[in-house]
């Protein structure tokens, strides 16, 4: 009677530990049985010691956590110039899952103390992440650039359609201090199958589009006179093969100051202003890109439309 009520206390005990040491358990369980033919004394001498040793390992997972719930607390003062209310260890929440988020965060702040250091700006790469990025982490961020699938992942959002490609983006942006800086590129592709052998003299016909907050912005011409700027997924322009994406540089323009640079930008690009030569898809990204980041796109990839425009003149 004394082995059964011993160790439903000791299964109590450690189910209120969880986390990983909860895996103890079994190990606990079968030790114990393996005595369970002894007296009393010895199968509660058993449990005693079994529970010393799984309270020990629990004050080792509380000073861990701790001493990381510490240095986050130092490091976010220093860089934020802030006070952080100290959170106490809930001893009730020292699961091995925690403990990953918290350890992330502190290298995050590890990186961005580094990058303060060299006057370089921190980018977080969402590749690997396949949950809800930790807002923490976020705050710590100048650029954040997630591609379609890596936004899906992190919101658990639907990607069906352009808007909710943006509502996603904003979901990102609502999370308490924004990233400061986003990443813009240009994405290339080739209009033709000879681009294969020219390319390496610096030659080809291509197409190209600016990627933003997720969402890829290009021109083409029609009959009308309405807008030509419209909006596609990254790196899947229909009917052409993708080449290459390009990093242009950042901006810290919002998912709706873009859209609504476009807007304004759209009256330029009609349909019936598109010329093959003097105002094609690589002439608004390059106008895009200086009105956004001060920057030219590559030259080779509009250089056939600058050689035919030299010899029209």
């Amino acid at each position: 009677m004394a082995f059964k009520k011993g160790f439903r206390w000791l299964k109590k005990v450690v189910f209120k530990i969880r986390g990983d040491l909860g895996n103890a358990l079994a190990e606990a369980e079968e030790e114990v049985l393996e005595k369970r033919d002894g007296t009393p004394k010895d199968q509660l001498s058993s449990i005693k010691q079994t529970l010393k040793e799984l309270q020990c390992k629990r004050e080792e997972r509380m000073k861990e956590f701790c001493d990381i719930q510490s240095q986050i607390i130092q490091l976010h003062e220093a860089l934020h110039d802030s006070v952080v209310d100290e959170h106490i260890v809930d001893d009730k929440d020292l699961i091995t899952k925690r403990l990953r988020e918290l350890k992330l965060v502190l290298e995050g702040l590890q990186s961005e103390k580094a990058a303060r250091t060299a006057c370089v700006p921190v980018i977080l790469d969402a590749g690997g992440m396949d949950g809800l990025i930790p807002v923490d982490l976020l705050t710590n961020v100048d650029i954040f650039s997630p591609n379609e699938t890596e936004l899906e992942h992190l919101t658990r959002m639907p990607m069906e359609s352009f808007e909710q490609i943006s509502q996603s983006v904003a979901k990102i942006h609502e999370m308490k201090r924004n990233p400061r800086f986003v990443l813009v590129n240009l994405n290339v592709y080739d209009l033709h199958p000879i681009n294969g052998s020219i390319y390496w003299l610096g030659l080809g016909l291509y197409h190209s589009g600016i990627q933003v907050h997720g969402v890829e912005y290009e021109f083409g011409g029609h009959d009308s006179p309405s807008t030509s700027i419209f909006r596609g997924k990254p790196r899947e322009c229909p009917g052409l093969t993708f080449r290459k994406s390009i990093l242009i540089g950042r901006t810290d323009l919002g998912t709706h100051e873009v859209h609504k640079f476009m807007e304004d930008l759209s009256k330029s690009y009609t349909g019936t202003s598109y010329n093959l030569i003097t105002k094609n898809c690589n002439h608004f990204c390059n106008d895009v890109n200086l009105r956004l980041i001060g920057k030219r796109i590559t030259h080779w990839i509009n250089r056939l439309a600058k050689i035919g425009e030299q010899l029209l003149l």
